[in-house]
C-alpha cells in the first residue's frame, strides 16, 4: 500500500505503525501533509485520542456531512471525514446521540449525506456507527472512496479522471442549488 489508504489505515489504529517500513511511514507523512492531516496524524501517533469539540455533536455531525458531500468535489475530504470520525467518537457518549442525529438529518433533509458519511467513516477509520442510519451501502460509495483516497505515495494527486468527475459534479450541484 503506497497511497492514501495507508494513512486511513494508520489513523484507524495507530498501533499499526510498527508494521510499516520506513519508506511507507515517510509516504504517510507526505500524504498527511497534502491532505491537511499532519497534526491529526502526529497527535494520533502520540496517543492523543480525545478531542473536546464545542457544541451539540448531532448538529456538528450533520453540518460536517453536508459540507463533505453536499458541495460536490470532496477537496480535503479525508480531513473532513476524520473530523466526522472525531465528532462521532465524542458524540456517542451523549445520551440519545443517534436519535438526535436522525432527527436533525431529517429536519435538514440530508439523511442521504449523513448515511454516506457514516459508511465512509466506518470503512476508512473503523468508526462505530448506527446501522439503522448508515443503512446498506450503495454502489456509488466506491467512487467516493476512490476520490477520498486519490493520492499517491509522494502525496501527489492521483486519479485525475475521478477528480475531474467530482469537479463536474460540484459544478452541477452548484447550478442545481
Amino acid at each position: 500500500m503506497r497511497d492514501a489508504r495507508i494513512l486511513a489505515w494508520l489513523l484507524a489504529d495507530p498501533a499499526r505503525v510498527a508494521q510499516l517500513r520506513p519508506d511507507q511511514l515517510e509516504a504517510v507523512h507526505l500524504i498527511g501533509a497534502a491532505e491537511g492531516l499532519a497534526d491529526a496524524l502526529e497527535a494520533r501517533l502520540a496517543g492523543a485520542v480525545r478531542v473536546d469539540l464545542p457544541g451539540e455533536c448531532a448538529a456538528m455531525l450533520c453540518r460536517a456531512a453536508q459540507d463533505l458531500l453536499g458541495q460536490g468535489d470532496l477537496e480535503a475530504g479525508l480531513a473532513q471525514l476524520w473530523h466526522i470520525h472525531l465528532v462521532i467518537c465524542q458524540g456517542q457518549q451523549q445520551p440519545d446521540f443517534w436519535a438526535n442525529v436522525r432527527d436533525h438529518a431529517r429536519t435538514l433533509r440530508i439523511t442521504r449525506h449523513v448515511s454516506r458519511a457514516l459508511r465512509l467513516s466506518h470503512h476508512l477509520f473503523e468508526t462505530p456507527v448506527d446501522p439503522y442510519l448508515a443503512w446498506q451501502g450503495q454502489r456509488t460509495d466506491i467512487f467516493f472512496m476512490g476520490r477520498l483516497l486519490a493520492r499517491n505515495g509522494r502525496g501527489e494527486e492521483a486519479a485525475k479522471l475521478l477528480r475531474l468527475a467530482f469537479r463536474l459534479r460540484a459544478r452541477w450541484l452548484a447550478r442545481r442549488a
